[in-house]
């Protein structure tokens, strides 16, 4: 099986020095690059350079943004002949087993309902998409529906899509036994810290008024 793993970064190099300190390739993986363009591409081109893990680096000229960005370069990759893809963001630290046991689960637990892999612990078939370093095969990503609208928020982000087709269509996700991913981003790419912190702030107030019986 012909595997490549795929980084996509954008503007973050402090969160992409740590996230590529911790991408311990295993061998007969190909490696690709996809850079997002933004005033920092210099710097982030430098920092996956001067790293000497990926083979192949994208500078694109133009800011696709985060879903156009995985959408277009996993399909990229998939149309060169490569069989299956690991897929990480720039705010991802990785176990050092991490790849490898990517590596392995793409090769052996290949399953008509297994439609992705994943770093990130949950159940052993879990019904839900976790795209914290993850992996999947040509026919799977062949198959996924992008017209699908999820009914949660964020439901033109490409990972809500792909999770609304798990739900649809009775997909699972391998998972890990143990997170061997940890997430550091808070803000970037992908991120709205502003509508984090607002969500964050809600779900405390609704446990405190639990707790204390006050209204919400």
């Amino acid at each position: 099986m012909k595997i490549a793993l795929i980084l996509f970064a954008y503007n973050r190099p402090k969160y992409l020095k740590r996230a590529i300190k911790t991408h311990v390739i295993p061998a007969g993986i190909d490696t690709f690059a996809f850079i997002d363009y933004s005033e920092t591409q210099k710097e982030i081109y430098k920092i996956i350079d001067e790293a000497h893990i990926y083979k192949t680096i994208f500078k694109r000229p133009e800011n696709l943004g985060l879903n156009e960005s995985i959408k277009r370069g996993i399909q990229h990759v998939f149309n060169l002949g490569y069989d299956a893809v690991i897929v990480l963001e720039d705010d991802l630290l990785l176990s050092n087993d991490a790849l490898e046991y990517l590596k392995h689960n793409l090769k052996y637990y290949t399953h008509p309902y297994i439609y992705a892999v994943s770093c990130y612990e949950g159940e052993p078939l879990d019904k839900r998409f976790r795209c914290w370093a993850w992996g999947t095969w040509k026919n799977a990503w062949a198959e996924i529906d992008w017209s699908l609208e999820p009914k949660e928020k964020n439901r033109d982000s490409w990972d809500v899509i792909v999770g609304e087709n798990f739900r649809q269509k009775g997909w699972y996700c391998y998972c890990s036994e143990k997170s061997r991913v940890k997430h550091i981003g808070a803000f970037g790419t992908h991120y709205n810290l502003i509508g984090y912190l607002k969500e964050k702030f809600f779900l405390e107030k609704l446990i405190y008024c639990a707790l204390m019986g006050c209204p919400v």
